[in-house]
Parts: C-alpha cells; sequence; structure tokens
C-alpha cells in the first residue's frame, strides 16, 4: 500500500477575535491562527489541497485603517521552495 504525507506550507498567521471560532463565545479574545496550504506527499503528482488565499491578498481585503491580521508573511512561492518545488511544478 503506498504512503501519504501531509505536509503544512505556512503562508503566515492571522490575529481573530476568538468568537469567532467558539460562536459568539470569548468575544474580546484575540487569538493567533497559524495559516497553510497543504501539499500531498508520495503520490505520482505533485499535489495541492486547500490552498486558499495568499495572506497578502487577504490583507488587501481588510478595511483601511483596520489593525493588521495577517503578519509573519511568507509568499506561497518561498513556502513551496522549502520542498524544492516552483508553482510549476504543480499538477493538480
Amino acid at each position: 500500500m503506498k504512503e501519504y504525507t501531509l505536509i503544512p506550507l505556512p503562508i503566515g498567521k492571522i490575529r481573530i477575535d476568538k468568537s469567532m471560532m467558539t460562536y459568539r463565545m470569548n468575544m474580546g479574545q484575540v487569538i493567533e491562527i497559524p495559516y497553510f496550504s497543504w501539499y500531498i506527499q508520495g503520490a505520482d503528482k505533485h499535489i495541492l489541497v486547500d490552498t486558499g488565499i495568499e495572506a497578502k491578498d487577504q490583507m488587501a481585503l481588510d478595511a483601511p485603517g483596520a489593525p493588521q491580521r495577517f503578519f509573519d508573511i511568507r509568499t506561497f512561492e518561498d513556502s513551496l521552495g522549502s520542498l524544492g518545488l516552483r508553482p510549476e511544478d504543480i499538477d493538480y
């Protein structure tokens, strides 16, 4: 049986109110959540899963003048490069 590994590719971190994750409980408590894309290792093809949106693009959607929610930002290319891959190497 073939073995696969799901590898997190860090993109950045986000600061949000904890109540956004706990359905209106813990309002006012700010938490930090890591932000990832995911790579499946062990397949015959290079596969990414749940690539989401790059932190820099999400930052552009934030309201002007709002506190910075994204930090420790790493480009998608840098994260993929940590595996020796480039965007054009990805099959799926």
